[in-house]
This record gives C-alpha cells, structure tokens and sequence, in this order.
C-alpha cells in the first residue's frame, strides 16, 4: 500500500490515506461482483442533498424543533471488519456461495507498506475494504446499512421529523457521511450517542467529531 496526503500536519498519519495496489485477478473479481450489484443500488447522491433541504424548510414551516446531525466516519474504508460485514451479509439475503466469494479476497490476506521507496514488511489484516477498488464502496455501504437500521429501529423509539404524510424522515446516508433527521430534545440526542457507541463497536466504525456537525435547523431545542 501507498499513503497520500490529504492534508494537514504532515506529523499525523491519520492525515494520510493509504492506497493499495493489488493484483489483477483481484481486480478482475472484485470488478465482477461490483457490476451484480449495480442492479440493486441505483440511487443518486443528489436526493439526499434535495432531502437535506427540504427537510429544513418542512420544519421551519410546520413549526417542529429539529436537530440535524451531520457525521464524519473516520477512514471509512480502513476500519470496516471483516467478521462484521460477513455476519452482515448473510441476514440481508446474499447467497451463501456470493458472500464466500466476496470474503476470500481478503480471507488470510497481508499488506506491505511502501515507505521512502522501500518496500516495509508483510503484515496480516482483519478489516478494510480497500478504497479505490470497485467493490468497496458497495461493501461499505453494506456495514453502515446496520447503522440506518438500528437508528431508524422503532423499537429505539428515536423520533424524527413528521412528513406532511404523517412518515417520520429517513436518515440519509452520503458515501461515507451520515445525516440524521432529529426531533429537537436532548433525550433524543441521548439516544442517537447510544446507538452510535454500539454500532462503532460491532463495525469498528469511528466518528470524527472534529468534521461533524449538528445543526438546530428549526426553533430552540426541546428537553
């Protein structure tokens, strides 16, 4: 693998993505079970953009307190576990032989660090979707759908914006981003902190607080 700098204290290796370079039969693989996948995931980023704010604008009109929370999940792609996203598979319906397929391109796998031109060491790896290669956006999303769920669980009893329909919104996911649609109370946000703790832990998912934001986008918040 190879880290790019994306910015920042040249100090911190988190300031750094690391990129890997993998062999073609991989590639050839991946690029197959990403195209099966298309199918089934054909949505466009820009409705959850045109969500984002309409949603603000229904608040304001139908006088409802409403806290939206932006969250940045730190390297994504780098922290996803493997044992996660194959328990995660199976429960949604892949079949047995698909998720066996996907989970021997990185069963037993190692990588090696690029470093000043020398090549580092072989290590062995349990988590990351490699980015930059077709099927990891896919695998990703696959992860972070658990964390739709269980915030979007009634039984968590997290309420949200009310729709002009009597619906509550959706929390929308943006690659690697996610927007929650909150009712302005604090117990909610309460709720929100203890799902997120238990979704990072069985993911190994992490926040970035510093590129996270929480908007109040309609009135003062609520207790």
């Amino acid at each position: 693998a190879k880290s790019v700098y994306e910015g920042g204290e040249l100090a911190y290796l988190t300031n750094f993505c690391p990129i890997s370079i993998l062999g073609s039969v991989y590639e050839i693989i991946a690029k197959l079970l990403a195209n099966r996948m298309l199918q089934f995931l054909p949505l466009c980023i820009l409705d959850n953009i045109f969500m984002a704010r309409s949603a603000m604008d229904w608040a304001e009109e139908s006088d409802q307190p409403l806290i939206l929370l932006l969250l940045d999940f730190e390297k994504t792609y780098d922290r996803v576990s493997w044992k996660f996203l194959q328990q995660t598979m199976i429960p949604m319906g892949f079949p047995l032989g698909w998720v066996e397929l996907v989970m021997s391109l990185y069963n037993e796998a190692t990588a090696s660090v690029v470093l000043n031109g020398t090549l580092g060491e072989p290590f062995s790896l349990q988590r990351s979707v490699r980015q930059g290669r077709p099927l990891a956006p896919y695998l990703y999303l696959i992860a972070a759908d658990v964390n739709g769920h269980m915030v979007d669980d009634p039984a968590r009893s997290l309420i949200g914006l009310t729709l002009p329909d009597g619906r509550k919104t959706d929390n929308q996911m943006y690659a690697d981003d996610a927007a929650l649609y909150l009712h302005g109370n604090v117990s909610n946000l309460d709720t929100t902190m203890r799902i997120l703790t238990t979704y990072r832990a069985g993911c190994g998912a992490r926040i970035n607080w510093r590129k996270s934001n929480g908007i109040w986008a309609s009135q003062t918040p609520r207790d």
